[in-house]
Formats: C-alpha cells, structure tokens, sequence
C-alpha cells in the first residue's frame, strides 16, 4: 500500500480544527471550542475561526489567523481574548465557511470534474491551501498561484488530473503530522465504498 507523506510544514485539515478548545495566553482562559473555519478565496487560505463559548454562553466570536500562536493537537493558542470580536451573523463576515466550501466541485481548467471538495491541508504560519481531500478519499497537492476558489467550484490546472493521489493512509492528530510521526493506522472501506 501506498504511504501518504504529510510534511512538518503541513500543520493539519480545515475540518481537525472543529475538534480544538481555543485558549487566551494572556488571561490563561478557555474561550471555547471551534464552531466555523473561514478561507479567504483570493490568497487560498484560512482567514480566521468563528468560535462558541461551550460552558456558559452560547456567544459566538471571531478571530482572525493573524492573531494566532499556535495550532496545537488539542488546541488554538491566541494570544490574548482582546483578538476576539463577538459576532451575531456569520454571513457578514469574509471570506468562504468552510461549510460551504465543502459543496464545491474540483474542476480542471479543461472540464474535467475530479470530485467533490471534503477537506483540505494547511501550511503552519502561512495558514495557505497545500492539498486538497476529496469525496472519494483522493488528494492533490496544490500551489495557491494555480488554483482558484469561486462560488461554485475551485478551478485547478489541467495537468493535476495526472497527479491525484488516493490517501490510503492517514497520521492521527495534528501533533503527529507536525512531529513526523510515523504510526498509522489504515483505512478500511467497507462494500459501498464508505471510509471507517
């Protein structure tokens, strides 16, 4: 079988950061847990992290990846809750959900159609674009200068019909991506295809 090399630079999936706590360095306070991620279309990627106060309110806030220290296993490290704006209404805040990325196709500049959008890999420091999951359990890694990410689809050159790769394996948490950590465990399709 075939081992997916994830490298140190790649901190871990759009869809991992779901599972974080989010806590302030200075007050040493947990804020609360990640609800939504937001993509910036034009620079390809993450723009900043909608989150929710889990145990006393149902307040959600923003923050913005520039105010972020560090993008633990089981953590987003801000620096200070001062970074924090609270929010009413997502929809006014820019960029793309990843929510609502997830509905996109993957097409090539040519027409073809290499699958359905699931999740997608981040540079640490940057927070840009690296690879890109699929519905069907296939990646491809990708430069941001080459990709565009519309309404409706994210548009890839054409040669990277060639250069798709089937994760058959894949590392457990951010740490041991980040550490180069090389226990994995397989992945096991049942009869329909599904991925357990």
């Amino acid at each position: 079988m075939e081992k997916v090399e994830l490298t140190k630079t790649n901190v871990g999936k759009f869809t991992e950061l779901k599972k974080l706590m989010v806590i302030s360095r200075d007050e040493g306070k947990i804020l609360g847990k990640v609800l939504n991620i937001f993509i910036n279309p034009e620079e390809k990627s993450l723009s900043g992290i909608v989150a929710k106060d889990e145990f006393w309110s149902r307040e959600r806030f923003y923050f913005s990846m520039k105010d972020v220290e560090t993008v633990g296993e089981d953590i987003i490290l801000l620096n200070s809750e001062k970074s924090c704006q609270k929010i009413a209404d997502e929809s006014k805040l820019s960029g793309i959900s990843l929510d609502k990325l997830q509905n996109h196709s993957v097409i090539t500049d040519d027409g073809k159609n290499l699958g359905e959008f699931k999740d997608a890999n981040f540079r640490a420091g940057t927070w840009e674009i690296s690879e890109i999951f699929m519905d069907d359990n296939s990646f491809l890694k990708v430069e941001v200068a080459q990709i565009k990410i519309g309404e409706d689809e994210i548009l890839v050159p054409a040669t990277y019909a060639l250069n798709i790769e089937k994760n058959v394996k894949d590392k457990k948490g951010l740490l041991s991506r980040l550490m180069g950590d090389e226990k994995s465990e397989d992945s096991v399709s049942d009869s329909k295809g599904k991925v357990h």
